[in-house]
């Protein structure tokens, strides 16, 4: 059996957190997103109600939270398959701020280039090796 390193909360957890760092309270962020009732927003919190995906984005903007993080939460939780086929049909992954950041820090260490690397996986991690070591020796200046 594998463990996770990282577990991924419930859209419920996720919002209830994010609610609470906002600072905002639940009357500001539902007329935010244009709700005249604020119970919506505990029932999002209780997980009893699910959030509309043309809602995401609002609320995300409204908790300052990355949306694409909140939409792949979303969307993992309330529609797997429908997530997936996206993703399977765009051939890209849908990216984070955070994501982003860390491919182009990669690609800045690594100047631009496309090393060879070994992914080395276990029930925890996944390693990136070769990748960052800069062999250097009489003239060779290559990534191992």
């Amino acid at each position: 059996m594998s463990s996770q390193f990282i577990t991924r909360k419930t859209v419920a957890e996720y919002l209830t957190d994010a609610i609470a760092s906002s600072g905002k309270t639940q009357r500001l962020i539902a007329d935010e997103l244009g709700y005249d009732n604020a119970n919506v927003i505990s029932m999002f919190k209780q997980g009893s109600s699910p959030v509309p995906l043309k809602k995401v984005g609002q609320l995300a903007k409204a908790l300052e939270i990355d949306p694409v993080c909140f939409l792949r939460l979303v969307m993992l939780e309330y529609m797997p398959e429908t997530y997936e086929a996206i993703e399977q049909v765009l051939d890209i992954p849908l990216l984070t701020k955070r994501e982003k950041l860390m491919i182009e820090s990669f690609r800045k260490i690594t100047n631009w280039t496309d090393p060879s690397g070994v992914f080395l996986e276990g029930d925890d991690v996944t390693i990136m090796t070769g990748f960052l070591i800069p062999y250097q020796s009489e003239g060779v200046n290559e990534f191992y």
